[in-house]
């Protein structure tokens, strides 16, 4: 039975990435909707990783703040601080990198989908949904 799960992902999943592939290029609403189609972009999975794979967690071709600066350029004011560790324990599905130090990815997932399909929000890409202010709250008190 895992088989037939495996193989209806890998079916359901190559469709959905087909028209991408095929070199169709993106119309402007569909880039204001999906600003992360890397494919749309010029790039492709190891642009930023060294190693791809439907199960396979690939490491970076560069430090993740690295990659996210090259697009974002991010003011201090907006962003929230990266590149220290924290001193308490993040709620479980907020990752730190492999030395314990957060990065753009603690907090955003650039995978995810750019809007909510519920709501129709803007994820922001932001690793839970819900209100942002409940977000942050998740880690801080105030």
């Amino acid at each position: 039975m895992p088989f037939i799960i495996n193989l209806a992902f890998l079916f359901f999943f190559t469709i959905a990435i087909t028209p991408l592939a095929g070199g169709a290029t993106p119309t402007p609403q569909q880039l204001q909707h999906e600003p992360h189609d890397f494919v749309a972009h010029g790039m492709e999975c190891r642009s930023c990783h060294v190693s791809v794979g439907l199960l396979m967690r690939g490491s970076m071709q560069k430090p993740i703040g690295d990659i996210c600066i090259g697009c974002h350029k991010l003011a201090e004011q907006t962003s929230h601080p990266v590149g220290m560790k924290p001193s308490f324990p993040l709620p479980a599905g907020l990752p730190l990198d492999e030395k314990g130090i957060m990065t753009c990815a603690t907090c955003h997932d650039p995978h995810r989908p750019y809007l909510n399909a519920l709501t129709g929000e803007k994820t922001l890409y932001l690793r839970r949904d819900g209100p942002r202010k409940m977000f942050c709250l998740a880690c801080h008190d105030k």
